[in-house]
């Protein structure tokens, strides 16, 4: 038989550091590993090797998903197991082998949805902060427009409307938003006080929107239907005037006025916050 190869004994350490069947069969003696290989392999190794990388993968995941950690207990550190074993990671970087959880949740954890049905949605509330905070852009806070308001005058007759309807926001480029079916920043800010959760969790829509600040912090917004239907269509069309987004608005209401002045209040708040540069 052929000595083995680089790669084969890449493969079959890689196999039993990271899947516990693998490792079981390989202890049991009934491993289809390279069989020249078998007799090099260090069974305490093996395991002090499984070890430390489950270590490392449960202190990653418990950083990422610390509010999913607190809802599962101890049921955690075996998802997190399983997930890893259906999933495995496919990117370079550590932290994006987490990305993939919430998925796994919503189609691996059946028993624990039937318990907890938003838990799918708690982790991708969690993991988009990390997503916020790695995304590879930059915020350019440089441009004068970013620190002065397009709404300067004192009042609304003063405003340039032709001007401001024909320009165009700058929308954040770390923005994310979101639809959820149940109140995940509620249910996250319980958590996050140690209050307990209801015992059942009745569904109910939320949108929010998730965006890097000047303070380089991971930022949580709170929006109605409509404020995050004009959002994703600001990161949609890139080009679209604030015009346009308030005749958006303005479709789904019957009272125009109200409708501008909340449309200005919000510009305002987008600016404000850093939403919008």
């Amino acid at each position: 038989m052929d000595a083995p190869s680089l790669r084969d004994i890449e493969h079959a350490m890689t196999l039993l550091w990271t899947r516990r069947d693998k490792r079981e069969q390989f202890f049991s003696g009934e491993s289809d590993i390279h069989p020249s290989l078998i007799k090099h392999i260090d069974h305490r190794g093996v395991k002090l090797y499984a070890s430390l990388i489950n270590l490392g993968r449960l202190d990653l995941m418990a950083s990422v998903y610390p509010l999913c950690k607190k809802v599962l207990g101890k049921h955690f550190s075996t998802l997190v197991h399983e997930y890893f074993e259906v999933m495995p990671p496919d990117h370079f970087n550590l932290n994006q082998s987490a990305r993939k959880f919430p998925l796994f949740l919503a189609n691996h954890a059946e028993l624990h949805l039937k318990r907890h049905p938003f838990l799918a949605e708690l982790a991708d509330y969690e993991w988009i902060e990390l997503a916020v905070l790695e995304a590879d852009v930059l915020v350019d806070l440089s441009c004068e427009a970013s620190t002065q308001s397009i709404l300067q005058s004192n009042s609304c007759e003063e405003l340039d409307l032709k001007a401001f309807a024909a320009s165009v926001p700058r929308v954040n480029p770390t923005v994310i938003t979101r639809c959820y079916k149940y109140p995940i920043s509620e249910i996250a800010n319980l958590l996050e006080q140690g209050e307990k959760l209801p015992r059942r969790q009745k569904a109910q829509a939320s949108w929010l929107l998730a965006y890097r600040a000047a303070d380089h912090n991971c930022h949580y917004l709170d929006m109605s239907e409509l404020t995050c239907e004009i959002v994703e269509a600001m990161l949609a069309k890139s080009d679209s005037s604030y015009g346009e987004l308030i005749a958006l608005a303005c479709r789904h209401s019957s009272n125009v006025e109200e409708t501008v002045a909340d449309f200005l209040s919000m510009v305002e708040e987008f600016k404000s916050l850093g939403v919008t540069l």
